[in-house]
């Protein structure tokens, strides 16, 4: 009886190695994707949050240079020169009353493998907010 389950452990010898190798590349790709979904949920913020601090200057009536620098100041953790700015109305023909909009564009490149399958690489996230002119 010894011997014949000596011999039924002893076959199954590469059957751990087998599993972790199929199981082992699902589990890096769901944890790189939940890596990922971090980086884009961080960056989508900030990029809102940096166009929010912009639009509370900007409706006090500064010029776009000042404006700029805030929102660089806000969106420290991102590359800011790879973000693109846009502002309406522009600088002299803002009045009281008027909606100010600060529009922010950044391509994030993900880290992900083969995720241009899914996604677009690199994934272009937009922040943008509205306020009234004072």
């Amino acid at each position: 009886m010894g011997r014949i389950l000596h011999r039924l452990r002893k076959g199954e010898r590469g059957q751990a190695l087998v599993e972790m190798a199929l199981v082992l590349p699902l589990l890096l790709l769901l944890l790189f994707g939940i890596i990922e979904f971090g980086r884009v949920g961080h960056a989508y913020l900030t990029l809102n949050y940096a166009a929010r601090e912009g639009a509370r200057l900007g409706i006090t009536g500064v010029n776009d240079d000042l404006i700029w620098n805030r929102v660089e100041n806000a969106a420290g953790t991102l590359h800011t020169s790879e973000i693109e700015f846009d502002l309406a109305p522009s600088y002299g023909e803002r009045a009281s009353g008027d909606e100010f909009v600060v529009h922010l564009e950044y391509d994030l490149e993900l880290y992900i493998p083969f995720s241009d399958v899914v996604l677009s690489n690199p994934l272009t996230l937009q922040g943008r907010s509205v306020m009234r002119m004072e």
